[in-house]
Protein backbone atom coordinates (compact mmCIF):
# COMPACT_ATOMS: atom_id res chain seq x y z
CA UNK A 1 0.00 0.00 0.00
CA UNK A 2 1.35 3.47 -0.94
CA UNK A 3 0.54 5.99 1.80
CA UNK A 4 -1.01 9.32 0.93
CA UNK A 5 1.49 12.11 0.47
CA UNK A 6 2.06 14.02 3.67
CA UNK A 7 0.41 11.38 5.89
CA UNK A 8 2.18 10.47 9.12
CA UNK A 9 2.80 6.86 8.14
CA UNK A 10 6.48 6.38 8.86
CA UNK A 11 7.28 2.65 9.00
CA UNK A 12 8.37 1.19 12.31
CA UNK A 13 10.87 -1.65 12.23
CA UNK A 14 10.01 -4.71 14.32
CA UNK A 15 12.54 -7.48 13.79
CA UNK A 16 12.72 -8.01 10.03
CA UNK A 17 9.17 -6.80 9.39
CA UNK A 18 7.98 -3.32 8.57
CA UNK A 19 4.64 -2.19 9.90
CA UNK A 20 2.87 0.99 9.00
CA UNK A 21 2.12 3.21 11.97
CA UNK A 22 -1.40 4.73 11.77
CA UNK A 23 -1.33 8.52 11.33
CA UNK A 24 -1.73 10.58 14.49
CA UNK A 25 -4.97 12.60 14.44
CA UNK A 26 -4.31 16.30 13.93
CA UNK A 27 -5.10 18.60 16.82
CA UNK A 28 -7.81 21.19 16.48
CA UNK A 29 -11.58 21.33 16.05
CA UNK A 30 -13.40 18.52 14.29
CA UNK A 31 -14.69 19.32 10.79
CA UNK A 32 -18.37 20.04 10.40
CA UNK A 33 -20.61 17.10 9.51
CA UNK A 34 -21.25 16.69 5.80
CA UNK A 35 -24.51 15.96 4.04
CA UNK A 36 -23.61 12.31 4.40
CA UNK A 37 -23.04 12.49 8.16
CA UNK A 38 -23.44 9.16 9.89
CA UNK A 39 -26.89 8.24 11.10
CA UNK A 40 -26.62 6.90 14.62
CA UNK A 41 -29.38 4.69 15.89
CA UNK A 42 -30.34 5.05 19.57
CA UNK A 43 -30.09 1.80 21.44
CA UNK A 44 -32.73 0.37 23.70
CA UNK A 45 -33.48 -2.76 25.71
CA UNK A 46 -35.15 -4.37 22.71
CA UNK A 47 -31.96 -4.24 20.62
CA UNK A 48 -29.12 -5.71 22.68
CA UNK A 49 -27.08 -6.73 19.64
CA UNK A 50 -27.29 -3.48 17.66
CA UNK A 51 -24.50 -0.92 17.84
CA UNK A 52 -24.82 2.68 16.63
CA UNK A 53 -25.16 2.40 12.86
CA UNK A 54 -22.40 3.65 10.62
CA UNK A 55 -22.42 3.44 6.84
CA UNK A 56 -19.21 1.42 6.93
CA UNK A 57 -20.79 -1.58 8.64
CA UNK A 58 -24.50 -1.34 7.88
CA UNK A 59 -24.26 -4.86 6.44
CA UNK A 60 -23.54 -6.24 9.91
CA UNK A 61 -26.73 -4.74 11.29
CA UNK A 62 -28.63 -5.98 8.27
CA UNK A 63 -27.22 -9.47 8.81
CA UNK A 64 -28.35 -9.47 12.43
CA UNK A 65 -31.91 -8.59 11.43
CA UNK A 66 -31.89 -11.05 8.52
CA UNK A 67 -30.91 -13.84 10.92
CA UNK A 68 -33.57 -12.71 13.37
CA UNK A 69 -36.24 -12.85 10.65
CA UNK A 70 -35.16 -16.37 9.70
CA UNK A 71 -35.46 -17.48 13.33
CA UNK A 72 -38.82 -15.79 13.78
CA UNK A 73 -40.20 -17.47 10.68
CA UNK A 74 -38.83 -20.86 11.74
CA UNK A 75 -40.55 -20.37 15.10
CA UNK A 76 -43.89 -20.08 13.34
CA UNK A 77 -44.35 -16.32 13.44
CA UNK A 78 -46.06 -14.92 10.36
CA UNK A 79 -46.60 -11.22 11.06
CA UNK A 80 -43.59 -9.18 9.86
CA UNK A 81 -44.68 -6.22 11.97
CA UNK A 82 -43.98 -8.26 15.12
CA UNK A 83 -40.48 -9.38 14.11
CA UNK A 84 -38.53 -6.32 15.16
CA UNK A 85 -38.25 -3.74 17.94
CA UNK A 86 -38.84 -0.06 17.29
CA UNK A 87 -35.07 0.51 17.20
CA UNK A 88 -34.62 -2.22 14.62
CA UNK A 89 -37.49 -0.78 12.59
CA UNK A 90 -35.71 2.58 12.66
CA UNK A 91 -32.58 0.96 11.28
CA UNK A 92 -34.51 -0.69 8.45
CA UNK A 93 -36.20 2.60 7.61
CA UNK A 94 -32.82 4.36 7.51
CA UNK A 95 -31.56 2.01 4.78
CA UNK A 96 -34.79 2.04 2.78
CA UNK A 97 -35.92 -1.38 3.91
CA UNK A 98 -38.99 -2.70 5.72
CA UNK A 99 -40.01 -5.77 7.76
CA UNK A 100 -41.83 -7.28 4.77
CA UNK A 101 -38.58 -7.45 2.80
CA UNK A 102 -36.87 -9.58 5.44
CA UNK A 103 -40.00 -11.67 5.93
CA UNK A 104 -40.04 -12.46 2.20
CA UNK A 105 -36.38 -13.49 2.27
CA UNK A 106 -36.93 -15.67 5.34
CA UNK A 107 -40.05 -17.29 3.87
CA UNK A 108 -38.47 -18.15 0.53
CA UNK A 109 -35.22 -19.31 2.13
CA UNK A 110 -37.21 -21.67 4.36
CA UNK A 111 -39.43 -23.01 1.58
CA UNK A 112 -37.12 -22.95 -1.45
CA UNK A 113 -33.60 -22.62 -0.08
CA UNK A 114 -33.08 -19.25 -1.76
CA UNK A 115 -32.32 -16.40 -2.02
CA UNK A 116 -29.31 -16.52 0.28
CA UNK A 117 -28.20 -13.72 2.58
CA UNK A 118 -25.55 -12.50 0.17
CA UNK A 119 -28.16 -11.92 -2.52
CA UNK A 120 -30.43 -10.13 -0.06
CA UNK A 121 -27.53 -7.90 1.00
CA UNK A 122 -26.49 -7.02 -2.55
CA UNK A 123 -30.06 -6.12 -3.50
CA UNK A 124 -30.48 -4.06 -0.34
CA UNK A 125 -27.19 -2.27 -1.00
CA UNK A 126 -28.54 -1.02 -4.35
CA UNK A 127 -31.86 -0.01 -2.79
CA UNK A 128 -30.04 1.73 0.08
CA UNK A 129 -27.88 3.74 -2.32
CA UNK A 130 -30.89 4.80 -4.38
CA UNK A 131 -32.81 5.72 -1.23
CA UNK A 132 -30.01 7.85 0.15
CA UNK A 133 -28.61 9.40 -3.05
CA UNK A 134 -31.68 9.84 -5.24
CA UNK A 135 -34.51 10.05 -2.72
CA UNK A 136 -32.37 11.88 -0.14
CA UNK A 137 -33.55 9.41 2.52
CA UNK A 138 -37.16 10.50 2.04
CA UNK A 139 -39.44 7.45 1.62
CA UNK A 140 -41.93 7.47 -1.21
CA UNK A 141 -45.59 7.78 -0.26
CA UNK A 142 -46.68 5.80 -3.33
CA UNK A 143 -47.46 2.09 -3.54
CA UNK A 144 -47.69 0.38 -6.91
CA UNK A 145 -51.07 -1.13 -7.69
CA UNK A 146 -50.47 -4.83 -8.31
CA UNK A 147 -53.21 -4.78 -10.94
CA UNK A 148 -51.00 -2.55 -13.10
CA UNK A 149 -48.17 -5.10 -13.20
CA UNK A 150 -48.15 -7.04 -16.52
CA UNK A 151 -49.07 -10.72 -16.53
CA UNK A 152 -46.46 -13.41 -15.92
CA UNK A 153 -46.82 -14.52 -19.53
CA UNK A 154 -46.11 -11.07 -20.99
CA UNK A 155 -43.10 -11.03 -23.31
CA UNK A 156 -40.99 -8.60 -25.29
CA UNK A 157 -38.61 -9.53 -28.12
CA UNK A 158 -39.61 -13.11 -27.51
CA UNK A 159 -38.43 -13.00 -23.89
CA UNK A 160 -40.97 -13.67 -21.18
CA UNK A 161 -40.93 -11.85 -17.84
CA UNK A 162 -39.20 -8.48 -18.50
CA UNK A 163 -42.53 -6.65 -18.95
CA UNK A 164 -43.52 -7.81 -15.47
CA UNK A 165 -40.07 -7.54 -13.92
CA UNK A 166 -39.21 -4.00 -14.98
CA UNK A 167 -42.00 -2.21 -13.06
CA UNK A 168 -41.31 -4.46 -10.07
CA UNK A 169 -37.65 -3.49 -10.14
CA UNK A 170 -38.49 0.21 -10.34
CA UNK A 171 -40.90 -0.17 -7.43
CA UNK A 172 -38.19 -1.97 -5.46
CA UNK A 173 -35.71 0.83 -6.14
CA UNK A 174 -38.21 3.46 -5.06
CA UNK A 175 -39.63 1.57 -2.07
CA UNK A 176 -43.05 1.37 -3.69
CA UNK A 177 -43.67 -2.38 -3.85
CA UNK A 178 -46.93 -3.59 -2.31
CA UNK A 179 -46.48 -6.23 0.38
CA UNK A 180 -48.08 -8.78 -1.96
CA UNK A 181 -45.12 -8.58 -4.38
CA UNK A 182 -41.51 -9.54 -3.85
CA UNK A 183 -38.58 -8.49 -5.99
CA UNK A 184 -36.57 -11.68 -6.41
CA UNK A 185 -39.52 -14.06 -6.04
CA UNK A 186 -39.50 -17.55 -7.54
CA UNK A 187 -40.54 -16.33 -10.99
CA UNK A 188 -37.93 -13.58 -10.92
CA UNK A 189 -35.23 -16.03 -9.86
CA UNK A 190 -36.14 -18.41 -12.68
CA UNK A 191 -35.74 -15.57 -15.18
CA UNK A 192 -32.45 -14.42 -13.64
CA UNK A 193 -31.00 -17.92 -13.72
CA UNK A 194 -32.15 -18.54 -17.28
CA UNK A 195 -30.34 -15.42 -18.51
CA UNK A 196 -27.43 -15.41 -16.04
CA UNK A 197 -28.39 -12.13 -14.41
CA UNK A 198 -27.90 -11.33 -10.75
CA UNK A 199 -30.93 -9.66 -9.09
CA UNK A 200 -28.78 -6.79 -7.80
CA UNK A 201 -27.22 -6.36 -11.22
CA UNK A 202 -30.63 -6.04 -12.86
CA UNK A 203 -31.65 -3.48 -10.26
CA UNK A 204 -28.60 -1.40 -11.16
CA UNK A 205 -29.41 -1.64 -14.87
CA UNK A 206 -32.95 -0.41 -14.19
CA UNK A 207 -31.60 2.46 -12.09
CA UNK A 208 -29.25 3.48 -14.89
CA UNK A 209 -31.92 3.19 -17.60
CA UNK A 210 -34.62 5.06 -15.69
CA UNK A 211 -37.92 4.75 -17.53
CA UNK A 212 -36.26 3.59 -20.75
CA UNK A 213 -37.74 0.10 -21.15
CA UNK A 214 -36.09 -0.30 -24.54
CA UNK A 215 -32.60 0.09 -23.08
CA UNK A 216 -33.34 -2.51 -20.41
CA UNK A 217 -34.79 -4.99 -22.90
CA UNK A 218 -31.81 -4.55 -25.22
CA UNK A 219 -29.45 -5.20 -22.33
CA UNK A 220 -31.35 -8.35 -21.39
CA UNK A 221 -31.41 -9.52 -25.01
CA UNK A 222 -27.61 -9.14 -25.26
CA UNK A 223 -27.13 -11.04 -22.02
CA UNK A 224 -29.53 -13.75 -23.16
CA UNK A 225 -27.54 -14.17 -26.38
CA UNK A 226 -24.24 -14.80 -24.58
Amino acid sequence: MIPDAGANTAPRRTGSALRCVPPTPAAGPRPAASAFALFRLPLGPGSPNLRPMEHYDFHKEFRALYDKAVKQYAAGKRNPADFFSKHELAFLAAIGSRPQDLYDYAEDAANYGEPDFETALLVQAVRRSYFQLVQKSEPSTLVVDEATIPAKTAAVKGIEWPPRLMPKARAKLRGELPTSLMYGCGGDRRFFKQHDIHPAEFLQVVWHAGDNDTAIVEWVAKRAAL
